[in-house]
């Protein structure tokens, strides 16, 4: 079983990451039960870090299930969702194997689809690492899947 837990954020933060995490779950990690996940908000991470959000894995460095997700609070609900979404798509990478970092060596490997490995190194142009090309790219059909089954939140696929 998959447990999310969120801190300071909103109710409707917090029914957003917990509905954007169902999406995911269900359409990418249907056969891994034992995520857990905590998304903690912050409304300094844009001010202070520049980014909207970021994840780490808790637990092990291959096939990690413990997770934790930052996220700017001061974001429209439409960029929350979205970051989070984002975030969940690497979560998903992580839990399967196809993004690892190595922390000794100072690298990072991809692997989707069980292809064949490559390794990048932190001086690639973020816009050119395929793990960020595709969690951007999800972002918007995962952001249609939301907005499609719930209904409140039609409006945000719009803005």
């Amino acid at each position: 079983m998959s447990i999310v837990r969120t801190y300071n954020l909103n109710v409707n933060q917090r029914m957003l990451a917990n509905q954007a995490f169902e999406i995911v779950n269900d359409k990418f990690l249907t056969r891994i039960n034992d995520i857990s996940l905590s998304v903690i908000g912050s409304d300094k991470l844009l001010e202070v870090e520049n980014i909207c959000g970021d994840i780490e894995w808790q637990d092990r460095n291959h096939r990690p299930r413990k997770f934790k997700i930052r996220i700017d609070t001061t974001q429209t609900y439409v960029m929350f969702v979205r970051t989070v979404l984002h975030e969940l798509v690497h979560l998903k990478q992580f839990a399967k194997g196809e993004l690892m970092y190595h922390l000794r060596e100072n690298v990072v490997s991809w692997r989707p689809h069980r292809e064949k490995i490559v390794r990048y190194k932190p001086t690639t142009d973020y816009w050119d690492l395929p793990w960020e090309i595709e969690a951007h790219g999800r972002e918007i059909g995962l952001l249609r899947l939301l907005t499609d089954k719930h209904d409140e939140w039609r409006y945000l696929h719009k803005e």
